[in-house]
């Protein structure tokens, strides 16, 4: 779906005509060719019209974002879904057959990362990973200068803490902590850091270790 479909479905939704949808943004004509998909939108146009009429965000952005894609994007989202599902229902031969999937994708290395460690923890094969490899997460994770921020870098803390050291686990968790209680996050990042501490102390609990946190 464009985002002129997505916007018509909406002021559909809401029962709205097109100068109402707009009015006080931007003109009736112009937005009438977005809706038809003969003009684009400008993001600050695009927010203004959406955080009016209390559109929900996620909710649009997934409806639109499949015809942004590349096909690669598109076939990592595919993969996460049947990943996760996977996970949930113990099949183990499905896991490994969208693993090699996986690791054909010319990008995505973050979740490929993921993917395999994740895959070596329920398998309980950690200890086979080489150590040059565990040394290439690591290396991921620090080449963000800003992975306070990144999610694709918090991402890949918190599902591959199983390859860091105690000390570096302590170390980046403390640095975690100290910045986001100098700031106010969405509720999502909330979660995020959350989950990140949740993973911390279960991974403390499982090996009988104390870390500093």
């Amino acid at each position: 779906m464009t985002i002129g479909e997505a916007l018509y479905e909406e002021r559909q939704k809401l029962g709205l005509t097109q100068e109402n949808m707009v009015k006080g943004i931007i003109n009736k004509g112009h937005y009438s060719k977005i809706e038809r998909g003969l003009e684009n939108i400008s993001i600050d146009t695009l927010f203004r019209i959406i955080l009016k009429h209390h559109i929900d965000i996620s909710d649009f952005f997934n409806k639109v974002k499949d015809n942004y894609y590349t096909f690669e994007d598109k076939k990592a989202e595919e993969l996460k879904q049947k990943i996760m599902y996977a996970f949930n229902n113990n099949q183990r031969e499905e896991l490994r057959i969208y693993l090699n999937e996986i690791l054909d994708l010319k990008e995505h290395q973050i979740f490929k990362y993921r993917t395999v460690i994740a895959i070596a923890s329920l398998e309980n094969n950690l200890a086979d990973l080489s150590p040059s490899f565990k040394n290439k997460i690591v290396t991921k994770f620090s080449e963000h200068e800003n992975w306070l921020e990144n999610i694709g870098a918090l991402q890949l803390f918190s599902d591959c803490m199983k390859i860091f050291t105690l000390e570096q686990l302590d170390y980046f968790l403390s640095q975690l902590l100290k910045h986001y209680q100098k700031h106010t996050y969405s509720e999502s990042m909330q979660e995020r850091i959350a989950i990140i501490c949740n993973n911390y102390l279960c991974y403390c609990y499982k090996q009988k270790i104390a870390g500093s946190m």
